[in-house]
Formats: C-alpha cells, sequence, structure tokens
C-alpha cells in the first residue's frame, strides 16, 4: 500500500492506467517516433510531463471535495476515474510523441542487469522479424525489441516503440509464432497508444489527490503504521474486502485516518479500472494488427485460453482483465471486425525455440515500476508497508 503519509505528487508513478480518445498514430506522429535514440533523459520527460501534469492539479483538487461528498464508493470510484482521465487527456497533447522513447533505454539496462539478454543472434533476428512484420502491419515506426532470460511468461512494454519479452514466453508460453506475435502485438498498442505516459499522469494526480485528501483530514502520524498492523491482522481474503477493512478499523484509528483508507481503497478501484481499460484496448488493437500482418487472429485467443488459471475474484482488485474474459472478447472482436489470417508460423517457431535454454527457478520476476502492459495477473488490495 502506499503510504497514508501526504507525499510529494512529483515522485509518484503507476504502472499504467488511463483511457483517452486519441486515435491511432498519423503519418507525422509516426515520422516524429521514428528516432528510437531518445535524445531527452529520463528526467527531463518526466519534468516535461510533471509540468503539464500540476497544470490540471486545481481540477483534481475541486473534483476531490466532490468525491469525498460522493453518496456512495461506488460513486466516488467513478468520480476518481472521470477525474484521472480528464487530466491524461489534457496533458497528453502537451507532451511531444519523441518523449515516449526516453524511458526505455534505461529502463531496460537495468532490468537485463538482473535477467541478462538472451546473447543468440538467430533468436534476436527472430523476434525482430515478427516486429517488423507487425510495425508494418500498424503503419508504425520500427519496434526495439530485447528478450531477457526469465522464468516466468511475460512481456511489457517500456514506453514508445521498445518491449521485452521474457525468453519462457517464446520457448514455453507461446505455441506457434502466431501466439507470440499476439503477445507483441499487444506490447506494441501500449506503445502506440502511450500507455506509459498515461500511467506517469496518473501517478501525479493520484499523488495530488491523496495529498488533498490528507490535507482535508489529517492524520495522526503513528496511525500511518498502525494501520497496516491492524490490516495484516486480517485473514487474507478479509483484506480483500473492503467494508471488512473499514470495519475492522472503525473505532481504532481516528475519523480522518478512516476517510484517508476508504479513499484510498476507492482509489484502487479507479485506477484499476483505467488500467484494465488500457489492457482491453491494447487486446482489441492487438489482434488487428495481427491479423492485418497476415497471422491467424485466433492466436490471440488460444493463448489467453491456455494461460487461463485464475480463480475467479473480485474484479475491482485487478490490474489486468481476467483472462478468461479477454479471451471472449478477443473472440467477439475478430467476429466483428471478420479479422482473417491463416499463418501460425509452427515450424519457424519450433525452430527457434530448440535454441533456447530453459530458465530454472520459482523467483518472481518483478517488472520495473515505470513500465507499461507488465502482464500481471491481479493486484493486491493491501499491501504492507516496508
Amino acid at each position: 500500500m502506499m503510504s497514508l503519509r501526504p507525499i510529494s505528487a512529483v515522485l509518484l508513478t503507476a504502472l499504467l492506467a488511463g483511457c483517452s480518445s486519441q486515435a491511432m498514430p498519423t503519418a507525422a506522429s509516426r515520422l516524429a517516433a521514428s528516432g528510437l535514440a531518445a535524445k531527452a533523459s529520463p528526467k527531463e520527460a518526466n519534468a516535461v510531463i510533471a509540468a503539464a501534469t500540476n497544470q490540471t492539479f486545481a481540477r483534481t483538487s475541486l473534483g476531490i471535495t466532490a468525491v469525498l461528498r460522493a453518496p456512495t464508493d461506488v460513486v466516488a470510484q467513478r468520480g476518481l476515474e472521470s477525474l484521472y482521465a480528464q487530466a491524461i487527456d489534457k496533458v497528453l497533447p502537451a507532451v511531444d510523441k519523441s518523449l515516449d522513447e526516453a524511458w526505455h533505454p534505461t529502463i531496460m539496462a537495468e532490468f537485463q542487469k538482473q535477467y541478462p539478454p538472451v546473447s543468440d543472434p538467430e533468436v534476436q533476428a527472430y523476434v525482430d522479424g515478427i516486429a517488423a512484420r507487425l510495425a508494418k502491419a500498424a503503419g508504425s515506426a520500427p519496434f526495439k525489441v530485447y528478450v531477457s532470460q526469465a522464468s516466468v511468461v511475460n512481456a511489457f512494454n517500456a514506453g514508445g516503440h521498445a518491449m521485452m519479452i521474457y525468453s519462457e514466453t517464446i520457448r514455453t508460453g507461446a505455441a506457434d509464432e502466431a501466439e507470440l506475435a499476439s503477445v507483441m502485438a499487444h506490447e506494441m498498442v501500449h506503445g502506440l497508444r502511450r500507455h506509459a505516459v498515461h500511467g506517469r499522469v496518473m501517478g501525479l494526480s493520484e499523488g495530488a489527490a491523496r495529498h488533498r485528501v490528507a490535507q482535508i483530514h489529517a492524520i495522526p502520524e503513528e496511525e500511518a503504521t498502525l494501520v497496516d498492523s491492524y490490516v495484516a491482522s486480517l485473514p487474507a481474503p478479509m483484506q480483500q474486502d473492503d467494508d471488512a477493512v473499514l470495519g475492522h478499523l472503525a473505532g481504532k484509528v481516528s475519523p480522518d485516518t478512516l476517510v484517508n483508507v476508504r479513499f484510498w481503497l476507492n482509489d484502487m478501484f479507479a485506477v484499476n479500472t483505467l488500467r484494465r481499460a488500457n489492457e482491453s484496448e491494447a487486446d482489441r488493437l492487438g489482434v488487428r494488427i495481427l491479423a492485418a500482418a497476415g497471422y491467424e487472429p485466433q492466436a490471440a485467443v488460444r493463448i489467453f485460453e491456455r494461460w487461463n488459471q485464475r480463480k475467479p475474484g473480485d474484479e475491482r482488485y485487478y490490474s489486468h482483465p481476467a483472462l478468461g474474459s479477454r479471451a471472449g472478447a478477443i473472440k467477439q472482436q475478430i467476429a466483428a471486425d471478420g479479422l482473417k489470417g491463416e499463418d501460425r508460423g509452427e515450424e519457424r517457431h519450433k525452430a527457434i525455440v530448440a535454441r533456447l535454454t530453459p530458465v530454472t527457478g520459482t523467483e518472481v520476476v518483478t517488472p520495473p515500476a515505470e513500465i507499461a502492459g507488465a502482464g500481471c495477473l491481479q493486484g493486491s488490495p493491501w499491501q504492507r508497508l516496508k
């Protein structure tokens, strides 16, 4: 959980969030993004986004007053979704698309210090070829693809035209090239739709909102830590129930602290709703790119159906839609758009899998906090303060 203490909004980021109405990249924006060597540093790019987001804080502050007066939690959650989405829509046009490329060189280098790159040139040429095929179909500038030796199935977009593919995604996660391409097309959409920038704007907006709530309802310093110990004493399922959490805290902490906790829970639900909207958008547009590239679009359905092992739960707590529902939505998209494609690339994929060494281990491979579309299956309603 984020600290209940007032914190500087400029220091916050989110995995990804938000949904805007902007269209897919125009020819002009493709040209602007074609220079993948970012000129701005991550610090400079963050400063530009922070300055633009700061201009929306007055509106956010006014909106928080209304959120705190909402008659129900659902209304509060919808109000927060609207506030954050408005901030994203306002900021994106003010941030040049070239800045989207500022983060991935540093992010990828740091990630590959812990999870080394796959050094086989044929593996690299293989994923580069898929990426080029997908980018051409999308009318996009090229994407840079990194492959790391990691023991889990996952992938992420690091902002702009760059993506990371975990080696086990190629080796065991995808049954053929079309399935791998579906994952890559999904990550490509995260970059084209600027979801990493969405996440940064969301994080800054969240910070401003929480700071405002703490100004209106000041929390006694010692209670910020007490909340964690009280919640930790609940059985795990009850920690995922906002009414149980608030009922357990009642009488143990001040009313102002309860207001902050309720706001934090509603904020989390709102943020995850916006994150799931981005994931659904990446699924929807990704399968279109997949089919346009000549791949079998049903591959995007198959891979999610096979990965779908999560038990049903309260969707408000998940940063990604349930895999079963994603598979169903993609099926509907394929039928509605009449998407066609036949290439599965089984033999090409099988040849590359044979070149990959299994990565053993049971560790949790943690994606960088700054990235978009990490492929995580669910969030946690309560994370203890360290």
